[in-house]
């Protein structure tokens, strides 16, 4: 049974595959107007614009103008969300065939005009997208409404009568009238407000994104209660024909455009009353015609909040990404997780000292550490019964790669306890770092700077050595990341990589921190590789294995279904970027990748095999300082690629991710394997409690076995044939 569904997969692959190229041509033209760059979601509001034959025609034109606009002006739109080229020229086409609806005109003359039209909006759609490359604004329908606004103004008597054929808007009465007339508003757009056109737009939201779709439901209510008020206050406007801008400037400020969240949420809610009141206005100020009804009021409610939120700066509750091609949440998903593991956008600076060091002074520093300094750390040399050591002379190693960008070498070092007010960083070398941002090391001993201005350098690069110069009672080594070159600028956040902190006087150095501030009076160390765990992860070999499964007890449902088979074939391979992938077939791929610091897994690819899931789960990072006793903590990787309902929602209710807290219980030199425990904090119940996986030179990992509340699994790995880094045999 397993085969045959492996094999209708693999037929419906292809078949997909090889109608994507087709799909591709029409699907974005419709989607991308909705924020969906996904072709075959797109094909839904085809199906839909089709209900109307004679606009699905229209549909048609504007879309093979438009594609050959593209062509001509060598033009790429596909991910222009809110409307591109072929999209404007696509609602131009249409919106000309509704215009033309009440006429009795041939259909050749329907057709030219509605080609020059959809032309028009296409060469105007151009220009403004190349008067907006610059800026953080979408396009969006810019052309068509234009274009079609003037249609409306030239002809108003064929719009009086198109819109006369168009079902009258009725006051809803009672719940099911309030849903039939949010259905209908979502087919407004393309001049269907049909029952089965707004069905199917709902479902290509919902199969698309859940987040997008509650953030534009909530702007619509928004905006409808806002237009109630407004009638209550003696305003009297047609706004259901035009309510759904309320729900696509909900869909673009709410969760495509900004980061999915709580604070997006609030921003729909109130996108969608501020279109209300834009729609109000644009029917006042056009009081004949249907220019109102056109997506104006949406699209100018998407501009003003990307304005408002640019102002806010980077401290602003909603936050741009530019991760278009994925649903909302999916992209929430990545960067909350990415943020989780392995920090936020925040650089990452090496130790700039060798031996044990002391924190003297942390971020918001009780002595200098405070207001636009606050981000800082001052390094004192550590002994190993606490106190204070001497720093003096020791080399400062470069926290990063970057081209040198000042230096000053010519203060001389004060008397302990003397200090100089006037030369605040005394000498200090500052770098423009190629990971962005300025690093400033100050308080070097005079004369000792080895580097120029100009100078490219990198990470542990030899800079100069620890001085007592500049406001400095006693030799150290300041360091802080800067948001300009000149000395002095304020601070940015950053962290340290890769290193060791001291923890208890029974387990020293035994606590790894891949990432992390270390607090004011922390003990810490760089972590240097280990000659034999560095060995053992940095030479697994390519190949196919065979793992065999045994369970015990009472495994979680998921387990159960994903381990029907008791053999388990993954291949092991090189990319060209050095990474292992271990490909499990049908059962998905793990990506693992060996970093400067440690032996990382990045991503799970479609996993459905329970070994790879928990081999990423039990060894997400094994860092190259290993060794017996030490001990980290970690986010097992995520799938990135689909979630349910519920996980839909997580943007907005919020969500944490399972810490997993490793240990290396065993590193025998002789038998050259790594024996790795690990412990999950979890209230699931489906959730592992504990794991331990072992991991040997040459073949990787060869045994896993985890335990659940109820039950245990085991991996063992039963043969392992040698290959090429591509995936052939040796």
């Amino acid at each position: 049974m397993t085969d045959e569904r492996s094999t209708v997969a693999i037929v419906l692959e292809r078949g997909r595959i090889l109608l994507d190229p087709l799909v591709r041509r029409f699907g974005y033209g419709l989607g991308t107007v909705f924020f969906i760059p996904n072709p075959w979601l797109g094909l839904i509001f085809w199906a839909g614009l089709f209900s109307a034959p004679r606009l699905g025609l229209f549909a048609l034109l504007g879309l093979g103008v438009g594609t050959l606009l593209k062509k001509l002006l060598n033009l790429n739109d596909v991910f222009s969300l809110g409307g591109g080229i072929k999209a404007n020229a696509l609602l131009t086409a249409v919106a000309t065939g509704w215009l033309l609806s009440a006429q009795s005109l041939p259909w050749w003359a329907e057709l030219s005009v509605a080609a020059v039209a959809a032309a028009i909006a296409g060469l105007v759609t151009a220009a403004i997208m190349f008067a907006m490359s610059g800026t953080r604004f979408p396009v969006m329908v810019a052309g068509y409404c234009l274009v079609a606004s003037l249609l409306f103004v030239l002809c108003p008597a064929c719009t009086v009568a198109a819109a006369g054929l168009m079902e009258p808007w009725v006051l809803p009465a009672g719940l099911n009238g309030w849903l039939e007339a949010f259905v209908r508003s979502l087919g407004s757009l393309v001049y269907s407000p049909s029952i089965p056109f707004g069905l199917l737009v709902c479902v290509a939201f919902l199969l698309w994104s859940r987040a997008a779709f509650l953030a534009g439901l909530l702007a619509w209510v928004s905006g409808v209660g806002a237009c109630l008020l407004l009638h209550r206050l003696g305003f009297e406007f047609l706004y259901l024909a035009q309510s759904y801008n309320f729900f696509m400037s909900g869909v673009a400020l709410g969760a495509v455009l900004f980061l999915p969240g709580r604070a997006s949420l609030l921003l729909a809610i109130l996108a969608g009353a501020f279109c209300a009141v834009l729609a109000l206005a644009l029917q006042v100020i056009f009081a004949a015609g249907a220019i109102a009804y056109l997506p104006i009021s949406s699209m100018l409610t998407v501009w003003v909040g990307i304005g408002a939120i640019s102002l806010a700066g980077p401290s602003a509750i909603a936050r741009r990404y530019s991760a278009s091609r994925f649903p909302p949440e999916i992209a929430w998903l990545n960067d909350a997780y990415l943020a989780r593991r392995f920090g936020a956008a925040d650089p990452l600076l090496a130790v700039p000292l060798a031996g044990d060091l002391l924190v003297a002074q942390g971020f918001s520093g009780d002595v200098t550490h405070s207001g636009k300094w606050q981000h800082a750390l001052d390094f004192q040399a550590a002994e190993a019964n606490g106190q204070v050591g001497q720093l003096w002379g020791a080399l400062v190693l470069s926290p990063g790669s970057g081209m040198v960008e000042a230096i000053k070498n010519s203060v001389a070092d004060n008397p302990l306890g003397g200090s100089d007010f006037r030369d605040n960083w005394g000498n200090y070398v500052v770098i423009r770092l190629d990971q962005g941002g300025w690093v400033l090391l100050g308080h070097l001993m005079q004369g000792s700077i080895g580097v120029t201005v100009g100078m490219r350098v990198e990470t542990g690069s030899v800079l100069g050595k620890v001085g007592n110069s500049g406001r400095s009672p006693v030799p150290h080594l300041h360091l802080q990341l800067q948001s300009a070159p000149e000395v002095g600028s304020p601070t940015r956040p950053f962290k340290l990589a890769n290193f060791l902190l001291a923890g208890t006087a029974e387990a020293p150095w035994l606590q790894w921190q891949a990432a992390g501030v270390p607090e004011q009076g922390a003990c810490l160390r760089a972590a240097l590789p280990n000659p034999a765990g560095y060995e053992i992860l940095t030479q697994m070999m390519p190949g196919s294995a065979v793992w065999f499964c045994e369970t015990i007890g009472e495994l979680p449902a998921r387990l159960r279904r994903a381990n029907a088979q008791r053999t388990t074939r993954v291949q092991v391979t090189l990319d060209e970027a050095g990474r292992y992938r271990f490909d499990a077939g049908s059962g998905g791929r793990l990506v693992a990748s060996l970093e400067p610091d440690a032996w990382r897994i990045m991503a799970l690819e479609r996993v459905q095999s329970s070994l790879l899931a928990l081999l990423a789960s039990t060894v997400p990072v094994i860092p190259y300082a290993i060794r017996p006793g030490m001990r980290w903590e970690d986010v097992p990787p995520v799938a990135l690629h689909g979630m349910g309902f519920a996980e839909s929602l997580a943007p907005f209710l919020g969500r944490s991710f399972a810490l997993g807290h490793y240990v290396c219980q065993a590193m025998p030199q002789a038998g050259k394997a790594l024996l790795i425990e690990a412990r999950f904090a979890s209230d699931d119940e489906q959730d592992a409690v504990s794991a331990r996986c072992r991991i040997e030179h040459l073949r990787g990992p060869v045994a896993l076995e985890v335990e659940f509340r109820s039950g245990r699994i085991v991996f063992s790995q039963l043969s392992f044939e040698p290959g090429l880094p591509s995936g052939a045999a040796s």
